[in-house]
């Protein structure tokens, strides 16, 4: 839009002359000229034909008068303070941060993070004071040039921004220096967070942080105050308070620190758990000393993850859970593993099905099957399948002493189904659970004898929706869930085993062996 309506005015010469008088170097000229072409920031020959053969002078003595005023203390005379300077817009970010010194140290300090990744996304944090030297070019542009950026002046203060123009011109070098067979681009894996400095940064943003604070005595000094403030703020009270157009800088931007983090990677799978003694997740107390079981269902699965991934941290979830003291067989329970900041993330499935067996073989308390890498997009079908699923449990059950009949046997399986229950919060989760009366379904119900047991002893098969409380369904919880199986039968059940048989939701996909 810009372009086409310096084309029309037949501005561009002036407006080339103005912005490189200013100190502002050729590919931010570019930027204020509206030019949206990626190619044209990496040929040199492309910017000379657009800039009509003016160009900011860095090599000899061939260099534009500038207003002294912006000048003022450097000790530097106009031309050779012009010729030295770094850009007045973008303080060197698209002049020497795209050399090629800069490039390899930043490509060096990659690749001694020692992150695997196959796609990079590099992401650049700029000093402030840019945000107001950017608004004060704007603004100078406007009053010198009104037919051209009159009409434009609630745009943001540039056609593209430098962060845009810095990736344009250095990924395609960067990624010839890391891995030329890596993908660049704004999603990328592994985030490479570069943190430049400005020497000057305080003394520029003062004037900003004064009108913030007049505005709100606890306002603090970041990009997004910078912008709602130049937003209703007009070029008058602009002038008023900053330098219009900025003054010529004396340092530029130079690199503070870099940092690698690559994005989350997460690893499905289903577990069983054989033992009535191992909970899903750690029973620690405030001193991390364990308090109960053998261990728990996330520490035999992350022990082995953790250093094969080599990841910072990780969060272990699972579609539900049963107690310490349920069984979970069948297929298993799905569950998700998010390591954070991997190191390690390029993994064949063969190398998974290793870890899987590794796993396997370590203990056999439990056991994990159709271990594969997911995206997080997957994720939400654990995640909704907590809410959704519904679960399979077969219960051994016993009575008050009485004997078992077949005709016991039998009116509980006429009863029929579905069994609406209404389940205050149980007494045994009362300390970690709102008091609520929940409304849950008995899907499926069916009993028969228990083989090789007392003659008090029945098993019984149900299907619940997700949330349902089975031992309380099946003793009743003194009256708070009702009906239970105890009321069906008309005398006290207890029950003495229970195990999970099936967790109904269709995910992780299944891999064949």
């Amino acid at each position: 839009m810009i372009e086409m309506v310096i084309e029309t005015e037949g501005l561009k010469k002036e407006i080339v002359s103005e912005l490189l008088n200013l100190g502002v170097c050729d590919k931010c000229t570019l930027r204020y000229l509206g030019v949206k072409d990626p190619v044209v920031y990496r040929n040199t020959a492309s910017i000379k034909t657009i800039l009509g053969g003016l160009s900011k002078k860095e090599d000899d003595d061939d260099v534009a008068d500038v207003d002294i005023d912006n000048e003022e203390g450097t000790g530097l005379p106009p031309a050779k303070l012009l010729k030295c300077n770094p850009c007045a817009a973008c303080l060197g970010l698209l002049q020497s941060c795209v050399e090629e010194s800069f490039l390899d140290h930043i490509a060096d300090d990659i690749k001694k993070a020692g992150i695997e990744s196959s796609s990079y996304a590099p992401v650049l944090t700029l000093p402030i004071s840019l945000q107001i030297r950017a608004q004060s070019i704007w603004f100078h542009l406007i009053d010198k040039f009104p037919q051209v950026y009159k009409s434009l002046q609630y745009m943001k203060p540039e056609g593209i921004s430098m962060k845009t123009v810095w990736k344009w011109i250095s990924t395609m070098d960067l990624k010839q220096k890391v891995d030329s067979k890596s993908e660049w681009m704004t999603n990328g894996d592994l985030v490479i967070n570069m943190f430049l400095q400005y020497k000057d940064e305080d003394p520029e943003c003062l004037p900003m942080f004064k009108l913030l604070r007049q505005r709100n005595k606890r306002a603090e000094l970041t990009r997004g105050a910078v912008e709602q403030m130049f937003h209703s703020m007009n070029i008058e009270t602009f002038h008023t308070h900053f330098k219009c157009p900025p003054p010529i800088p004396t340092n530029q931007l130079v690199l503070d620190k870099l940092a690698c983090s690559h994005m989350a990677l997460f690893i499905a799978g289903r577990y069983c758990k054989y033992s009535r003694d191992v909970s899903q997740s750690p029973w620690l107390d405030l001193e991390g000393k364990r308090v109960r079981g053998e261990g728990s269902v996330q520490e035999y699965i992350t022990e082995h993850v953790t250093p094969i991934f080599n990841c910072d941290t990780l969060r272990f979830s699972a579609s539900g859970r049963e107690d310490s003291d349920v069984r979970m067989l069948g297929k298993g329970r799905p569950f998700v593993v998010e390591l954070i900041n991997p190191k390690k993330t390029i993994f064949t499935p063969n190398r998974i099905k290793l870890l899987q067996k590794t796993i396997n073989e370590s203990t056999s308390l439990i056991s994990v099957r159709d271990l594969q890498i997911v995206d997080k997009k997957a994720v939400t079908y654990l995640r909704d399948g907590e809410l959704t699923k519904n679960k399979l449990y077969t219960a051994l059950c016993k009575s008050d002493g009485r004997e078992i009949t077949a005709e016991m046997l039998q009116t509980l399986n006429e009863t029929k189904t579905p069994i609406v229950l209404q389940q205050i919060t149980p007494l045994r989760v009362l300390h970690r659970r709102s008091l609520i009366t929940r409304p849950r379904s008995i899907l499926e119900l069916r009993a028969e004898p228990a083989s090789n047991q007392s003659k008090d002893m029945f098993i019984l098969h149900v299907k619940t929706e997700a949330g349902t409380y089975v031992k309380e369904f099946v003793h009743g919880d003194f009256g708070r869930t009702d009906p239970s199986i105890s009321d069906l039968l008309g005398f006290p059940t207890e029950i003495m085993a229970l195990d999970v048989t099936e967790v109904e939701l269709d995910w992780p996909p299944e891999i064949k062996d």
